[in-house]
């Protein structure tokens, strides 16, 4: 008798550890899965940032063209404003520089030799505009007008939509920087565009970012300025910029050819625009991972069915040794009595 309970209670040790094993091996399984769903994530991940990071590089080379282009049609108009400024009654245009009460035929000079088309692109947006030390002159930019009764450089900054880059922009401008110069003076972007990120400066990185999170509608407030200066050392009077060291307050004219990024896109480079084939890779990417979801969902069904299956049945199995053991112990009762 005591052999058979011991063999019985190895069979039921037996049984448990055979579900356990089982469990295990599931769980483990389970665990893989999730393991190789989430190389899949990563994976698919980078391959969109890098087809994003390849557009956006093809993107900013295009940008580097136009800023080229823009300092020569600066330079050109800067050229010809000063050959006219010259020939000007000399005190009365330096009247109206350090004043900043800008005559109507001077207004008028600086809209005729500013009334061009830069690379095909006609608005405002794609203009240019006057400047000296101390702020704005000329600008026929209506969105960036609208509402202001100053245009120094500070009020410039507080009236800013990026007040920041603002701030960084007038810095390179005055400093005569080489980099990148990228204003956001107003927001065009449409009403419920909420995830745009005000960048505080604006180099490769924080171009890329934005592009990387927002793709080319980032770009809709995006004035870059390429200045031209009147003249190079000094002001068109022969003050000049620097002396013994010190910087000097002149009446420097800065001649600045703009141009809106997201317009020049749109007009030239539509096929830097049409993000149609990263589109397709991300949807590709969803649609495969909701299938690898669903399997997992399915694989989990499956374990937890399973181990209602298995608890079952160690439950039958120990409900039918008990029964055999108690009829045992009646035939032997039985047994016993005289």
């Amino acid at each position: 008798m005591q052999i058979k309970v011991s063999k019985e209670r190895r069979k039921r040790i037996f049984f448990a550890k055979g579900m356990c094993l089982a469990i295990v091996l599931l769980m483990s399984l389970l665990l893989l899965y999730g393991f190789a769903i989430d190389n899949v994530k990563d994976t698919n991940i980078k391959s969109i940032k890098e087809l994003k990071t390849e557009r956006f590089e093809s993107i900013y080379s295009y940008i580097l063209e136009l800023q080229s282009d823009a300092y020569e049609s600066a330079r050109d108009v800067s050229s010809e404003l000063e050959e006219y400024m010259r020939s000007m009654d000399q005190d009365a245009l330096r009247k109206q520089l350090e004043t900043g009460e800008i005559s109507d035929e001077l207004d008028s000079i600086f809209h005729k030799y500013t009334d061009k088309v830069f690379n095909g692109v006609d608005n405002p947006r794609n203009g240019f505009i006057i400047a000296n030390l101390d702020g704005i002159l000329y600008d026929e930019n209506y969105k960036r007008v609208e509402g202001r009764v100053a245009r120094d450089w500070e009020s410039e900054i507080n009236n800013s939509y990026n007040s920041d880059l603002e701030q960084e922009a007038i810095s390179r401008l005055l400093n005569r920087s080489d980099s990148l110069i990228v204003t956001e003076s107003v927001n065009l972007l449409k009403k419920d565009y909420k995830d745009h990120t005000k960048i505080t400066t604006a180099n490769y990185d924080t171009l890329l970012q934005v592009y990387l999170n927002e793709g080319v509608e980032g770009f809709r407030n995006y004035q870059v300025l390429c200045p031209a200066y009147i003249t190079n050392n000094g002001d068109i009077f022969g003050q000049k910029d620097i002396v013994s060291g010190i910087k000097m307050q002149n009446n420097k004219i800065i001649v600045i050819q703009e141009f809106n990024i997201y317009d020049q896109l749109q007009r030239n480079k539509m096929n830097l625009v049409d993000d149609c084939n990263i589109q397709a890779v991300i949807e590709s990417y969803s649609t495969n991972l909701s299938f690898l979801y669903i399997i997992a969902f399915c694989f989990i069904a499956f374990i937890i069915v399973l181990l209602i299956y298995f608890s079952n049945s160690y439950n039958s199995y120990i409900d039918k040794y008990n029964l055999e053991n108690e009829e045992e112990c009646e035939e032997q009762e039985d047994n016993a009595i005289p």
